[in-house]
């Protein structure tokens, strides 16, 4: 007896085809994440400036003497007052006087009014630190398929729509 072996063939069709599904809920997933932080802080402390000199020999003379050039005026014109009041050894007592106040006088006026501007430098500093910040990483999408409620997780926001992958089977 012989025996037949008879195949069949089964043909199968898939068709699959996007469809778009009303969200109803999103929900962002949230972790806490390490990032690091940057942090620049500046502080502006003043550069001292030294002051020159009047000039030259003459000047440095003049600078050790008088103070200042307004050292200088002043003193030849408190000599000059001093050199009006009294007479004999009070003149004399009066001049040397009148050099040593305008001498004085002049000095402070000079440095007053010869002062280097004020210049500020900045001294900046940058530190790091760790800190936990909240990070969206997915969202939770709750729609509605087939009359169905169902839920997925997706990389984005998906808005008021999702496409759902529909996939029919024919045999």
């Amino acid at each position: 007896m012989k025996k037949i072996l008879v195949t069949s063939l089964l043909f199968v069709t898939t068709t699959a085809y996007a469809e778009l599904a009303p969200v109803t809920r999103v929900e962002p997933i949230i972790r806490n994440e390490p990032v690091m932080v940057e942090h620049n802080s500046c502080n502006h402390h003043p550069i001292h400036a030294h002051q020159q000199s009047s000039g030259g020999a003459i000047g440095a003379i003049n600078d050790t003497i008088f103070g200042s050039t307004g050292g200088l005026v002043g003193a030849v014109v408190g000599g000059v007052v001093g050199n009006q009041i009294g007479g004999g050894t009070g003149r004399q007592v009066a001049r040397v006087a009148g050099v040593v106040i305008g001498a004085k006088m002049g000095d402070e006026y000079s440095r007053s009014y010869n002062q280097p501007p004020a210049i500020f430098q900045a001294r900046c500093a940058t530190s790091y630190t760790n800190e936990l910040q909240q990070v969206v990483v997915g969202y939770n999408v709750t729609y509605i398929f087939d009359g169905k409620v169902q839920t997925t997780v997706l990389p984005y926001n998906p808005g008021s729509y999702v496409n759902v992958q529909r996939t029919n089977v024919v045999r």
